[in-house]
């Protein structure tokens, strides 16, 4: 492994965020002066500073700086599937913040000499907003109607839109990528180089969503309907799934378990919908789960709510259930609890059986 010469030291890493910008340049924001003056008031960078390679952090320039009362400040550039974004950012509080964003040629020209200007990102201070080559994407914590859409979206949706034409404040062209319902919300998505792959529960089960991307905002639905199989994720098993390297190609990482798998790291393809996997490496099974099964069903409360629980089946053997939602009396607080796999729980069940 070659490593380039002139590289960047800090003398402490503490309260420090550094990024590259450039093969010879950071962003790095931390206490450069040790007296705290550089940083907000809880204890987080406010001033984000340029620092070339070969320089000492004396000589690096700021280019950005929050307000004392933020939680942090930030600026950070990165390469996406053949676009380049910059964005300054100020941590308002841990859920709400303020988005600057600018779209370099490249990251040739120092951050401090750039002539592209930030303006300010027109969405909600909640929302999570990330990309996907040149387009946005938008996951809203509130309801939301975007400038140019007639639509109202609902917490927990997730929309996607030309990066260029977001910036101009016209979402007429948004992709609605997810809306939540009584029974399903979204838990974590990752890109790869072609696909975006959204882990959805919904009635308490892990469901995997696939969307391509074909360029200029342009998104297409690939997820395969729904089968008797589950798909990729059978009935009574949780998975995740994360890009391996996304500017290259369309290959993931898979963990998956359940109440009959034990944990278990496979490689899988988003072009597939993660249908074909290689099993890498497992955890030791502890029990045999020859001849159970896991079923899911739903049963209804005195006020009607349709109440999903799993039950384990195995020939002359009682169903036993397994209940994976609960809700407080009295209160609006839901507790979803997935899939996992429990190997004392059926080593136990299986010597009563016996």
């Amino acid at each position: 492994m070659l490593f380039r010469s002139g590289g960047f030291a800090l003398p402490k890493a503490a309260k420090t965020r550094i990024g590259y910008r450039a093969r010879d340049e950071v962003l790095v924001g931390t206490d450069f002066e040790g007296d705290g003056a550089t940083l907000t008031d809880s204890g987080y960078p406010r001033v984000v500073k340029s620092w070339r390679r070969g320089t000492p952090l004396s000589e690096a320039t700021t280019v950005f700086e929050g307000e004392q009362t933020d939680i942090a400040a930030n600026q950070y550039a990165y390469y996406d599937r053949g676009f380049h974004h910059e964005f300054q950012k100020r941590s308002i509080t841990f859920y709400t913040s303020k988005t600057w964003y600018r779209a370099p040629a490249d990251f040739s020209v120092p951050a401090p000499d750039e002539t592209a200007a930030f303006e300010p990102v027109p969405v909600p201070d909640d929302v999570t907003f990330r990309t996907f080559a040149d387009s946005a994407l938008i996951e809203l914590r509130t309801e939301w109607c975007p400038p140019g859409c007639e639509e109202t979206f609902p917490a927990g949706s997730l929309l996607a839109a030309p990066m260029a034409e977001v910036m101009q404040a016209d979402f007429s062209n948004v992709t609605t990528l997810f809306v939540p319902t009584d029974a399903a919300s979204l838990s974590s998505q990752s890109g790869t180089k072609d696909y975006l792959v959204l882990k959805v529960l919904e009635d308490v089960r892990t469901v995997l969503r696939f969307w391509r991307y074909e360029g200029g905002g342009v998104w297409a639905d690939v997820t395969a309907p729904p089968s008797a199989e589950g798909g990729a994720v059978a009935v009574g098993q949780d998975v995740s799934v994360s890009a391996i390297w996304p500017d290259e190609d369309n290959g993931m990482w898979l963990w998956r378990d359940g109440f009959l798998v034990p944990d278990v790291l496979e490689l899988a393809n988003a072009e597939d919908g993660c249908i074909s996997t290689e099993v890498l490496k497992s955890k030791p099974a502890m029990f045999t789960s020859e001849g159970l099964t896991v079923h899911q069903h739903f049963a209804t409360s005195l006020d009607g709510t349709k109440i999903p629980y799993f039950g384990e089946r195995c020939t002359m053997v009682a169903e036993r259930l397994i209940a994976n939602f609960y809700r407080h009396p009295g209160t609006a607080m839901y507790i979803k609890m997935t899939t996992g796999f429990d190997s004392y729980m059926h080593q136990a069940w299986r010597a009563v059986k016996a």
